[in-house]
């Protein structure tokens, strides 16, 4: 797996009383159109939130869980040199799903992902971070990266499997995005990206309280733990997960 790879991450609110499933064909849609304009296949990952509310206010440990998770996850890993093109690709996004997504609760975001424990799981936790009012963006991800990525490669038991990565907004590229796809929400500075063999794992790396309250010492130095959104996502790569 590459240390770094530049995607587009699009997180989904569903509008009241629309399932998963209906989002199935149109998003499989817009992947064909994108591959077939591309020339190349994207690599893609979806997501669906799991049914138990009480794991996704678990997986938020010391973050704020009253903002909810959302809905469904796409990950898109255009081919390279490829991105904005991709995002041009993505005009009108919200135009053609309309009756089923609420636009101005879903987000959209460009950026770097960088792989700090690497693997995968079945079992997905991605945590929509925002910085401190007083830092910058780099500044945020220079302490994010520079020292919090070295603390969670320390202090993460092997036993229990959780592999992590780091996605970095690019803001040029995250608001050119919003632009296409007339998505609400992109002030994110980035995303940690946890993933664990199932959910049990999951359960037991929050109940050592030790290491995360020791997580959450470090996290208020450049988190606000009060504007970040959580959400427990079964992933795949294919579509009928949803």
């Amino acid at each position: 797996m590459p240390i770094m790879r530049t995607k587009i991450k699009l997180l989904f609110k569903l509008n009241e009383g629309i399932e998963a499933a209906r989002l199935r064909a149109p998003l499989e849609a817009e992947i064909a159109r994108l591959e077939a304009t591309l020339g190349v296949p994207s690599a893609i990952t979806v997501g669906k939130a799991v049914a138990d509310p009480t794991l996704h206010i678990i997986a938020a440990g010391a973050f704020d869980a009253s903002a909810g998770p959302y809905d469904v996850m796409l990950e898109i890993i255009p081919p390279e040199n490829s991105v904005d093109k991709a995002v041009q690709l993505l005009t009108g996004l919200s135009g053609r799903l309309a009756d089923l997504i609420d636009r101005e609760k879903s987000a959209a975001l460009s950026g770097v992902e960088h792989v700090i424990l690497p693997g995968e799981g079945q079992t997905f936790v991605l945590i929509a971070n925002r910085r401190l009012p007083h830092l910058t963006h780099q500044q945020f991800i220079d302490y994010w990266f520079g020292f919090h990525a070295d603390f969670t490669r320390t202090h993460t038991p092997p036993e229990i499997g959780m592999r992590y990565r780091q996605f970095h907004t690019n803001v040029a590229r995250t608001e050119a995005l919003l632009a296409a796809t007339g998505f609400g929400v992109g002030d994110f500075d980035g995303a940690a990206e946890c993933h664990y063999p199932d959910e049990a794992s999951l359960r037991d790396l929050m109940a050592l309280t030790e290491i995360v309250d020791e997580a959450t010492e470090d996290e208020v130095k450049f988190v606000d733990h009060e504007r970040c959104v959580t959400t427990v996502f079964t992933p795949s790569t294919d579509f009928s997960i949803l």
